[in-house]
């Protein structure tokens, strides 16, 4: 596991984020750090934003993930191409002909560095900094008409570079990043836009918790289903325990396996249930789990609903 809690910013330097964003968490930041706990696998945000979070307490191989493919572009070639994205950066002026210029741009048919700097420029030059398109996609907030905005903050696009580096940068709706990236022990950080936490916030935050909540135990239903046709062998080991009406066996490696005498119309179900699943797993792939394997644990599971008869 990884600790959470990060370095100092003494320590590490302070990575800002790269754009100005509506709903950010920047002025929370002294109430939300404190709150990650002291220890987890990995780092999620689900809706990245302007990433205030990530890059105050810079987790390593941290999963960061939004829906919005513009916004996943500028990150991942911040990552692997910052040097490019400052060098396209400094072909902007901030002027209004410039600024309708840049906005008036397809950013599907631009390089993606060049796309990155523009999705920066525009976020920097724009009216207060937000993010807007309309019914076709388009960018379409107003020129902000500030005298000097920092267009390039390389020292910011360097340190944000450092840690977006470590992250795996997902464009994907949270529901697929959570069944597909989500494992027991991570750490899923969550942001509601809503300054005020009304009611109506409170029911949405609620209801989107037991959402996160169902997602994690189906993905570990599956994930215990799945390791069945792998631990096949231990499986045989408990049937064969049953069928011969013994309670332990010590395998060549040491381990042992025990079925208490009072416990084993409970081990009877459990381990049915695992078989039925093993097989399931191997069925699925047959040519190359081997189909020796499935057929070993086919003909114990005949034997064992004899027993159960008897």
């Amino acid at each position: 596991m990884y600790a959470a809690i990060a370095p100092s910013p003494s320590q590490q330097g302070v990575t800002k984020p790269l754009l100005k964003w509506a709903g950010g968490k920047t002025q929370l930041l002294s109430e939300i750090i404190p709150k990650i706990p002291a220890h987890y696998s990995r780092y999620i945000e689900l809706f990245f934003g302007g990433g205030a979070v990530f890059f105050s307490f810079r987790p390593e191989n941290g999963i960061i993930a939004d829906n919005n493919p513009e916004l996943i572009n500028l990150y991942r070639r911040v990552a692997d191409d910052v040097d490019g994205v400052i060098t396209q950066l400094r072909l902007y002026e901030n002027t209004e002909e410039s600024f309708y210029a840049v906005r008036a741009l397809d950013w599907n048919k631009l390089s993606f560095s060049a796309a990155a700097a523009r999705t920066i420029f525009l976020n920097r030059s724009c009216y207060n900094g937000l993010y807007r398109v309309n019914n076709s996609g388009q960018f379409n907030v107003p020129y902000g008409r500030y005298k000097n905005p920092r267009i390039i903050d390389e020292s910011a696009l360097l340190s944000a570079s450092a840690i977006l580096k470590t992250a795996t940068i997902i464009c994907g709706d949270y529901k697929s990043v959570v069944r597909e990236n989500a494992r027991r022990g991570d750490f899923i950080f969550l942001s509601n836009n809503k300054r005020q936490f009304d009611n109506e916030a409170r029911e949405a935050a609620a209801d989107f918790h037991h959402q996160i909540e169902s997602l994690l135990s189906e993905y570990h239903e599956e994930e215990y289903a799945a390791r069945q046709a792998i631990e096949w062998e231990e499986i045989a080991a408990y049937m064969e325990l049953i069928i011969k009406h013994r309670n332990m066996k010590v395998f060549a490696n040491g381990e042992e396996i025990e079925i208490p005498h009072s416990e084993a119309p409970a081990y009877f179900e459990w381990i049915l249930w695992r078989a039925f699943l093993a097989i399931n797993g191997m069925k699925k792939n047959l040519m190359r789990q081997g189909g020796s394997k499935s057929t070993k644990i086919f003909c114990l599971l005949v034997r064992l609903q004899v027993v159960a008869r008897i």
